[in-house]
């Protein structure tokens, strides 16, 4: 089946170049691979929108990334390290207390919300309130 095109009057639907979007040059038909799955992109068997070698260098780029987090211990496969056991609400608001002090309010922390009643509502008010006791900063919640 052979079809008109303008731009390339002497090739066939088939062989017709193709856009890659990373490099933004035209190529042959044959310079891209064909889908495995049907997707939100394109149906099983049709041409990627990127060219192969385009993929295989962004391939490469994400393992290479890969490589380096791992070197530097950053792997997100893994599970995060283990937070601090659970502490009292007491316990909470006197470490925010020191810690708004010194200026470091960065943690990562477990409190126990045991001994306050009510509703879920009400017990964040209640521990809005004790962390704004403890540290002169006003917090709103959602």
């Amino acid at each position: 089946m052979s079809a008109f095109n303008p731009r390339f009057p002497s090739t066939t639907m088939e062989q017709a170049p193709l856009y890659c979007r990373d490099c933004k040059t035209s190529k042959p038909r044959d310079q891209f691979k064909l889908r495995k799955r049907d997707d939100k992109y394109g149906r099983k068997g049709e041409p990627t929108s990127k060219c192969s070698h385009c993929t295989t260098r962004n391939e490469n780029g994400c393992q290479a990334l890969k490589r380096k987090r791992n070197e530097e211990g950053l792997d997100p496969a893994e599970d995060p390290p283990e937070p601090d056991p659970t502490i009292s609400i007491e316990q909470f608001t006197t470490m925010l207390h020191d810690r708004a002090l010194s200026g470091d309010l960065c943690c990562r922390m477990r409190v126990s919300t045991q001994g306050l009643a009510g509703e879920e509502a009400e017990v964040v008010k209640v521990i809005v309130g004790r962390v704004r006791e403890a540290t002169g900063f006003r917090f709103t919640y959602g």
